[in-house]
């Protein structure tokens, strides 16, 4: 029987998702890959707010704001496994992503 790693689920999801291990885009959703994210991209230089949490991100749960092309997404991530995996939820505005990105920190 093949052994399967948890992310054959990603294609069932209908919000984009993708998962980040060491540091760059491993895996994606089909939807993810419509907002054109693509593997190898590095999660640093698309995460808009919450940059030294994700840094020190072990477990759990985490909210960050991502921005891709333009467009400032919320993001939940959490850890499977070795793989952080990103679940896009909506697109925010400045003003939305200030607030909670306030909130957040907090």
């Amino acid at each position: 029987m093949e052994q399967l790693d948890g992310t054959e689920m990603l294609d069932l999801m209908v919000s984009p998702v993708f998962c980040v291990k060491d540091g760059r885009i491993v895996k994606l959703n089909e939807a993810a890959s419509r907002l054109f994210l693509r593997e190898g991209v590095e999660i640093a230089q698309l995460l808009e707010s919450g940059t030294e949490d994700y840094a020190a991100f072990s477990g759990g749960m985490l909210y960050v704001t991502l921005c891709l092309y333009g467009q400032l997404w919320g993001a939940t991530v959490t850890k499977v496994a070795d793989m952080d995996v990103f679940t896009l939820d909506q697109q925010f505005d400045s003003d939305e992503l200030r607030v909670l990105a306030l909130a957040a920190r907090e």
